[in-house]
């Protein structure tokens, strides 16, 4: 079994025990959710766990998952979930909102695949729409630098043990594994490559594709290793400012 069918294999035995509360949903929420009253249509690119999805009941629903589909179609029945890669799906029509939280857009291994799958939202886009996510502040993977390879217990509020442990795979680009404790005695073990991007040069690639884009906020997220583990948060739109 390759690397990737690996971790995609452990994704969807996650899927069965993820559960529980996020803390970044309630302050992520405030953030992605006004733009569904403006937009009669809507997607969350790689929406998981399905805890923002179900809050926001966007038009549709995509992950590369069909785990965590399944897992989420019982709750969201008004929601067209479906099974595909952010970069090449192709949604029933065209949508004016869409978004991608918790860090997604970090999951692109280098600049030019993060440009592909924001050119691939842009043509599953209306004329004139809107595109909101997140990044991983690029301060925190500078603070992994003393932890690399240690493995370190992270609480996020889920009803899981969760131990994480990073690699440094490229200049920028971290393998992150999660060893994760269901309350079974079997342990689940996941990867999955992030990578730091600049503000500078994702709102660069937004711009390439078509996108008016700023980075409008930040907010700390919730590492124990590193009190600079904020999140930056962009809005991005197909029209002038």
């Amino acid at each position: 079994m390759s690397q990737e069918q690996c971790a995609h294999s452990h994704y969807e035995q996650m899927a069965e025990s993820w559960n529980g509360p996020s803390p970044g949903i309630d302050h992520d929420a405030p953030f992605y959710g006004p733009p569904l009253a403006r937009f009669s249509t809507s997607v969350e690119y790689g929406f998981g766990a399905g805890r923002l999805l179900t809050k926001l009941k966007p038009t549709f629903g995509v992950d590369s998952s069909p785990a965590m589909i399944e897992r989420c179609i019982q709750a969201n029945p008004d929601v067209k979930l479906l099974s595909g890669n952010i970069s090449t799906v192709t949604l029933p029509r065209p949508v004016g909102y869409s978004y991608a939280a918790g860090g997604t857009m970090n999951g692109f291994s280098e600049l030019p695949e993060l440009t592909e799958a924001l050119s691939n939202i842009r043509r599953n886009s209306t004329a004139t729409s809107e595109f909101r996510f997140d990044l991983i502040a690029g301060q925190m993977y500078e603070d992994l630098q003393s932890i690399l390879g240690i493995w370190f217990t992270f609480d996020a509020g889920d009803e899981i043990a969760t131990c994480e442990r990073y690699s440094q795979v490229g200049p920028r680009n971290y393998l992150h594994e999660y060893m994760l404790d269901a309350g079974t005695s079997v342990q689940q073990h996941v990867h999955i490559h992030e990578q730091w991007f600049e503000p500078a040069e994702v709102t660069e690639a937004l711009s390439h594709v078509g996108y008016s884009a700023n980075w409008v906020q930040t907010r700390p997220g919730t590492r124990v290793f590193s009190p600079r583990a904020h999140l930056h948060f962009f809005v991005a739109r197909q029209e002038e400012w």
